[in-house]
């Protein structure tokens, strides 16, 4: 029926998103919740890292049967039908190279955040026990 709202018209923000930041209980939610992201964060890397080498080989290889091919009268027009012929190979290794420093910045930033949130959940902690209600 027209009208009728489904689950994927309902956007639900994050749990970490509905707790108020300024709690030791969103702390420790979102440090969970980056330790538990870190924990694929190196085999992210190395898939990008993987990509990387692939396309790289490829381009490579395209460059080596362009040249063979290769039918111009100088060198210059030769190179020139090679950068032609390579270009989605080049384009490739370009994308990978984003991706892959695209990851490297995503747990570069993760990476802060959990060390900021870690700082604030220590003073939150120190805080509480000077003020006397960390105390049983």
């Amino acid at each position: 029926m027209q009208g009728e709202l489904t689950l994927s018209d309902v956007h639900v923000p994050p749990l970490y998103e509905q707790i108020d930041q300024g709690t030791p209980h969103y702390i420790n939610t979102r440090i969970m919740l980056l330790e538990q992201e870190f924990q694929g964060n190196a085999q992210r890397l190395d898939g990008a890292r993987r990509e990387v080498s692939r396309a790289k080989a490829a381009l490579r290889n395209a460059e080596a049967h362009a040249r063979l091919n290769a039918s111009g009268n100088s060198k210059d027009i030769r190179d020139a039908e090679v950068l032609q012929k390579t270009e989605g190979q080049r384009d490739a290794v370009e994308f990978a190279e984003l991706a892959l420093k695209h990851t490297q910045d995503l747990v570069h930033e993760g990476s802060k955040e959990l060390n900021a949130l870690q700082t604030r959940s220590s003073n939150l902690r120190s805080e509480i026990n000077v003020s006397g209600r960390g105390r049983p």
